[in-house]
């Protein structure tokens, strides 16, 4: 006869849920159901947290609030006492909870109440009943690190101490940088060896991803037979050790260093800090996109077989491959002296070129790869230096690396042919002719980059493989702009009839969410007033996102507007690496001031956020570009509308009905900022009745003056 399971005793936890589920049922059935989907897509350490939030805040409702059975019915009355009973509450030591223990906690219920509205759950309330402005503003002091005599104590001391494993453990923090989960995580195989050095294998970190870190030689001699203990790298009587361990094991070791209390994080901050006052971008040791060492994943680090980037991978020295010029010399921040000068040369060098971004005596597994993978930060680094958007410098270093992969060759083999046959395989794809031409536009620029002699490129592709970089693009071979538009014809401005249905269907959305009490008829109120504001000052949808209330002035030349006779668009399109272009917007339309009157007064104030943004989310945030896309589409195609009808389209009929209206075309250049009249044209679209108005009273001059 079998034994019966012995049943798992019930976590402090669970018992605890237990209990609160006797008194406040619902507030429990929802808590649980809640961490059961986070726990789906969640680390168990976030799941953790969530848990204990909820715990702490039903137990609270049902002590103090027990006419509160459920969350649908929490408000502002029961939050505001629970903020005021957080900050009274005592720990076990005795003491308050920190400012950011109670912003960790609101912060948590916060999201959990915007999940449930956004899930549509039975007992979620109607608003978020938690704001931006419940949370207490979080301290950001800078990172504590060692200074450079206080880390030297530390390994002198840790040097001398009599058990080899605290003096291992110690010194492992100090020259890899590794968290402390990271550290007792390693497995006993983790050391490996790449061509002649020796390199640390790290498991999946705080960031979900594995890694190399070299190994300094001291660590490789500590680490030798260690493989053998068990299946952890770093055991104790049998057992793997623990963050609590860890942590004892150094306060001992700075406790005879005389440096007082360290914690193992500071030993990563310190590492982090010696690497950027040494002009290091970055290091393995942090899992950063920067780092010298290859990351990769379900990939064999000595064959480069498996998936993911390579990226360029040396042997051990604290050297990144950016920012650093050639003929640096450079020792290990950990092991620095006091004194932990580090001289560099190269000043005055173009930013991006060769002897910045590579380092002598680095060797690469794959060396092409890696120059390629050089050769594009020392691009990302000029076009930085040129203060261009960093969407369009990811934009252009995605479009490389697409060509690259379809050549399946490098730039200094590229040729005339392989631009030829991508723009034939884009074509085939279906991209339009703009994209075509910006992706033709992006591979002749760096091109152009790295045949540039005063960067260095070609020699270095010419000393190491033997051939150089040439100019792929040109005129016979690639797309010519020679139309003022290019954009899709179907796209148009609104007519006025399909405006007016626009305005009226946002109109009738809110006195439906209004008189029904549903969710959403603030967001409704919101977006109805967007879009009015954004079709009544001709703005873009940016322009419109970043709108603050400060923007809105008065106009010495249209008083009866009040405040809202003029307005500063702050965040207009920049052109060429220069900032956001500004311009003053004057009123034209009289009723939409009515619409932003009515919002401020009666829409944003429910918003509860003390920030300075216009257009607010549920959070208290400030709205994106891409709500606004999300939001028109949504009313387009409920109402029927056609699909070419984008929010720009708003912008495109505000310039129309203002010329149909009579408006001086230079008046309108200016409201919309263009610099060039002939752009503003390309906007217009006026109607056929506004044609004929036109040609009738051409003609009614002309033969006036005839019967003169």
């Amino acid at each position: 006869m079998s034994a019966l399971p012995v049943p798992t005793p019930a976590s402090a936890a669970e018992r605890e849920w237990e209990l609160l589920a006797g008194r406040a049922p619902r507030l429990a059935a929802t808590a649980s159901r809640y961490l059961e989907q986070i726990g789906l897509s969640l680390r168990p350490s976030s799941v953790v947290v969530a848990d204990g939030a909820l715990r702490l805040f039903v137990g609270y409702l049902v002590e103090h609030h027990p006419h509160t059975v459920s969350f649908a019915s929490v408000g502002r009355p029961e939050i505001e006492a629970f903020k005021v009973w957080l900050t009274r509450r005592r720990t076990p030591k005795g003491t308050t909870l920190s400012a950011n223990t109670i912003r960790q906690r609101l912060g948590t219920l916060r999201t959990f109440f915007d999940r449930i509205i956004e899930w549509d759950w039975a007992d979620a309330p109607a608003r978020t009943p938690i704001f931006g402005a419940d949370l207490p503003v979080a301290d950001e002091p800078s990172p504590r690190f060692l200074d450079d005599a206080q880390a030297a104590r530390l390994l002198r001391a840790a040097a001398a101490d009599p058990d080899p494993l605290r003096r291992l453990v110690v010194e492992m923090l100090a020259r890899t940088g590794l968290r402390v989960s990271e550290l007792c995580d390693l497995e006993a195989d983790a050391v490996v060896r790449i061509g002649e050095g020796w390199w640390l294998r790290v498991g999946l970190g705080k960031l979900h991803n594995d890694r190399y870190v070299p190994l300094h030689p001291q660590l490789v001699e500590q680490l030798a037979g260690r493989s053998g203990e068990g299946p952890w790298l770093l055991m104790r009587n049998g057992a793997p050790l623990n963050r609590h361990v860890v942590t004892r094991m150094l306060r001992r070791v700075a406790a005879r260093a005389g440096i007082g209390h360290v914690h193992p994080h500071q030993l990563r901050h310190t590492l982090a800090t010696q690497a950027k006052l040494s002009t290091v971008a970055s290091d393995a040791s942090f899992d950063r996109v920067e780092c010298p060492a290859t990351r990769r994943s379900s990939r064999d680090p000595a064959s480069g077989r498996g998936g993911g980037r390579d990226v360029q991978c040396c042997w051990w020295q604290p050297v990144s491959n950016r920012r650093v010029a050639s003929g640096a010399t450079m020792s290990h921040p950990a092991s620095c002296g006091a004194e932990g000068g580090i001289p560099v040369t190269g000043a005055g060098v173009l930013a991006g070129s060769a002897r910045l971004v590579l380092v002598d005596g680095a060797i690469a597994l794959r060396p092409e790869a890696a120059m390629f993978e050089a050769i594009l930060d020392g691009w990302r680094l000029q076009q930085e230096s040129r203060f261009l958007a960093a969407p369009t410098v990811e934009s252009r270093d995605k479009t490389l690396r697409r060509f690259q992969e379809f050549t399946g060759d490098y730039p200094w083999r590229w040729g005339p042919g392989d631009i030829e046959e991508w723009s034939v395989s884009l074509r085939s794809a279906g991209r339009s002719r703009t994209t075509i031409r910006a992706y033709q536009n992006a591979v002749a620029m760096f091109c152009d980059f790295v045949c540039d002699g005063r960067y260095g490129w070609a020699t270095e592709c010419e000393a190491r493989f033997g051939e150089h970089p040439s100019q792929i693009c040109h005129d016979w071979n690639t797309a010519d702009h020679v139309a003022d538009y290019e954009g899709d014809p179907a796209r148009r401005p609104f007519t006025r009839e399909e405006l007016q249905g626009f305005f009226d269907f946002a109109d009738e959305r809110v006195a439906a969410a209004r008189a029904h009490g549903r969710k959403g008829g603030l967001a409704a109120w919101r977006d109805t007033a967007l879009f009015k504001v954004t079709y009544a000052w001709g703005l873009r949808r940016r322009e419109a996102a970043m709108l603050d209330v400060a923007d809105f002035s008065t106009n010495p030349a249209a008083p009866e507007l009040g405040r809202f006779g003029m307005l500063s668009v702050r965040w207009g399109k920049a052109m060429r690496g220069s900032p956001p272009r500004r311009r003053n917007v004057a009123t034209v339309m009289p009723w939409a001031v009515e619409v932003v009157e009515e919002y401020l007064a009666e829409v944003r104030p429910l918003y509860g956020s003390d920030t300075s943004a216009l257009w607010l989310t549920e959070r208290g945030g400030r709205i994106s570009a891409r709500h606004i896309n999300e939001r028109f589409c949504a009313y387009r195609e409920a109402m029927g509308l056609p699909a070419e009808l984008t929010p720009h389209c708003l912008r495109h009929s505000y310039v129309s009905h203002l010329v149909e209206d009579g408006v001086d075309p230079l008046f309108v250049q200016q409201q919309v900022g263009h610099s060039w009249a002939s752009t503003t044209a390309i906007y217009t679209s006026v109607s056929g009745d506004y044609k004929n108005k036109v040609m009738r009273d051409a003609l009614a001059r002309a033969f006036a003056e005839e019967d003169r």
